[in-house]
């Protein structure tokens, strides 16, 4: 699955529970999910497909789910 792809798929889901949620590409690696003050992006880093945001008390949280050198799908927390 390409990164667009697997964005698009994220973004759909996200709008199935928040159908006001917002999402904008900036550049080719990074997508912005923005509901409210909320804010999640979706990251190609260049080895794994990522989703972080931002916690509370300056926490921030990460997630990968594909991991290109392992060659399958994960998910880490």
């Amino acid at each position: 699955m390409s990164f667009p792809e697997w964005a698009e798929a994220i973004v759909a889901g996200v709008r199935r529970y928040l159908p006001d949620a917002r999402a904008v590409r900036k550049g080719a690696r990074t997508v912005v999910i923005r509901h409210g003050e909320l804010e999640a992006r979706l990251v190609d880093d260049g080895g794994a497909f990522c989703i972080s945001f931002h916690v509370g008390d300056g926490a921030k949280t990460m997630s990968g789910l594909v991991d290109r050198d392992r060659r399958d799908a994960h998910t880490t927390s």
